[in-house]
């Protein structure tokens, strides 16, 4: 995907991404994980069922076990938790950039920007409170599409 396609994409997206942050951010507080006492519990004090040895009942293995299951069920809670929390710094690293882009931009522009993606003012909306037509503000957002790309180049440019 080129930097101007990328751009568009975030622009048209940007409520979307950012409801998605608030899902995750929601996912993150009431993340609960595995159960992983109640697991132990049976783990500890299941019979087996295989046929053939009917000897004492729960031998130390099963101990063993258990505790090895605790430590992956540690493991794939904190690997859940990365994922979740490297996704959210993710997403917001994007919006951030490109709230920061718009900033940038001369101020007919960001006006625009604004207007038709963030505040999804439709065009006549546009036309009457900024007293411009309406190829105005397709020029206006072509050049701003334009110059975000071109921000969003030098920023790839320049790492």
């Amino acid at each position: 995907m080129n930097t101007k396609a990328y751009v568009e994409d975030l622009l048209k997206n940007y409520h979307q991404i950012k409801h998605e942050i608030a899902l995750l951010k929601f996912d993150m507080q009431n993340f609960k994980g595995v159960n992983y006492d109640e697991m132990i519990e049976l783990l500890n004090f299941a019979k087996p069922e295989i046929e053939g040895r009917h000897g004492s009942g729960i031998s130390d293995k099963t101990g063993r076990i258990a505790l090895v299951y605790r430590d992956i069920a540690d493991t794939t809670k904190r690997k859940a938790v990365e994922e979740i929390c490297n996704e959210i710094i993710d997403k917001q690293a994007e919006i951030d950039r490109l709230d920061y882009c718009i900033s940038c931009l001369d101020e007919k522009l960001a006006n625009i920007i604004n207007a038709i993606y963030i505040k999804k003012m439709t065009w006549a909306q546009i036309m009457n409170k900024l007293y411009i037509s309406q190829r105005s503000i397709g020029r206006y957002r072509k050049n701003a599409i334009d110059s975000l790309a071109a921000l969003y180049e030098f920023k790839k440019t320049s790492i």
